[in-house]
């Protein structure tokens, strides 16, 4: 069963898991859902439920996230052993899309994440997360590529060149 923060964003959708992000995390989305917005969303479902194979299936292989070892393997083994890491580390509760914007062959997404520490020891309450990502083509699919974080001065409708 999805946690709360994942049944929040597929209601939003008027869907429920199985129609919204699991055919994604399944790799059985049909070709037009796969949009850039449904790939924001069903990569915040990935960290809500505990996917980072996802999260590595779903970026780009030219992304500096699949170039910081120098054999490609390794490279993906790091991002799913990074990925893992914050799935254990922090509860995502919310997702909120800002805008998307397509610029010479690139998308980029803006968006809003809600989230707290994991964990008993954790103090503090809840933080917002405000990025920018951009996703781009590779063997036909569109993939997550890099993100430009936002702070809070930052214009949250200002989608451009990252």
């Amino acid at each position: 069963k999805p946690s709360s923060a994942a049944s929040d964003v597929y209601k939003r959708q008027g869907k429920d898991y199985a129609s919204c992000c699991g055919p994604h995390h399944e790799t059985a989305a049909p070709a037009d859902a796969v949009t850039p917005e449904a790939i924001v969303r069903a990569r915040f479902s990935a960290y809500v439920k505990n996917l980072p194979k996802y999260i590595v299936a779903s970026t780009h292989p030219d992304s500096k996230d699949m170039k910081r070892k120098d054999d490609p393997a390794e490279a993906r083994e790091q991002l799913e052993k990074d990925a893992d890491a914050t799935m254990k580390k922090v509860n995502f509760t919310s997702l909120c899309v800002k805008s998307t914007k397509e610029n010479d062959g690139e998308t980029f997404v803006t968006y809003e994440v809600s989230y707290k520490g994991a964990g008993k020891k954790t103090r503090g309450g809840t933080k917002t997360l405000a990025e920018r990502s951009r996703y781009k083509k590779a063997d036909g699919e569109i993939k997550y590529f890099d993100a430009l974080p936002l702070n809070s001065s930052s214009d949250m409708n200002a989608v451009g060149q990252i």
